[in-house]
């Protein structure tokens, strides 16, 4: 083996070293473990690459504050008793150089442990800058805003990341008022990842049945889309993007998973 090979070697291996002892060190921390008498309490930290409109911002806090109260309504339907399930603090936007990407479907093994340091990294930096909004609460999803890409009419885009069990979640999005409900939805879907809910779509980004349905006894026609689907389902093979939180819900199987239920 030669020298190259071997300096790639040793290098891979520091990575994955770290990668795992930072992994150990998630896991002795613990997973969250909600307190659902007390309730949850979330920091969303708004992040920004460049100026962003005011009322791109308005209108995500907005939208945020409107899935807190919904989220603390769809708990008090299974019978939570907090007087708020589920609170949010949001910070920002701060301005920050960029951000790690994420990690696509396709991506193998070593890709997902670069990643995996990057995003780490990221969140120690972020912490550090949003000391002050993070510090007490039980669970931090940074919010990168970008620049919206195209004109009026143009796809809106965004994606989030976050593990079950863990005390954290990333979601970037596009700055633009038509965005505002969809990144706020990504955010309370990255939450309750957080507090242990699976995702419960296909391959094809449609309902699995019954498990992903918020009324499973109604059939493949929903009124409200789980918000671990992020589709109203219209038929056994396909469905629509909600317009609101109205439109939205969860199911008895994410209830069980964040201990709503038994």
């Amino acid at each position: 083996m030669n020298f190259w090979k071997l300096l790639r070697v040793g290098l891979l291996s520091s990575m994955l070293l770290v990668t795992v002892l930072w992994a150990v060190g998630q896991t002795l921390s613990g997973p969250l473990e909600a307190d659902w008498a007390r309730g949850v309490s979330v920091a969303v930290v708004l992040l920004e690459t460049g100026p962003i409109p005011a009322d791109s911002v308005n209108s995500l806090k907005v939208e945020l504050e409107r899935g807190a109260r919904w989220a603390g309504a769809e708990a008090t339907r299974y019978g939570v008793t907090a007087a708020k399930p589920l609170s949010i603090e949001i910070g920002g936007p701060f301005r920050i150089d960029g951000a790690p990407a994420l990690p696509s479907a396709e991506a193998g093994i070593i890709e997902r442990i670069r990643s995996s340091w990057r995003l780490w990294r990221f969140r120690r930096r972020m912490d550090a800058l949003a000391v002050s909004v993070v510090g007490g609460t039980d669970i931090r999803i940074y919010v990168l805003l970008e620049p919206p890409r195209g004109g009026h009419g143009s796809p809106l885009e965004f994606e989030g990341v976050a593990q079950e069990g863990r005390r954290w979640g990333l979601v970037r999005g596009e700055a633009d008022p038509r965005s505002a409900f969809d990144i706020a939805t990504a955010v309370l879907h990255e939450t309750f990842h957080c507090i242990g809910a699976t995702d419960k779509y296909d391959a094809a980004g449609h309902a699995e049945v019954p498990r992903g349905l918020v009324e499973p006894g109604a059939g493949p026609n929903q009124s409200r889309g789980e918000l671990m689907v992020g589709e109203v389902p219209s038929g056994p093979l396909g469905g629509r993007l909600p317009m609101s939180f109205d439109e939205l819900g969860i199911g008895p199987v994410t209830a069980q998973e964040i201990g709503w239920t038994k």
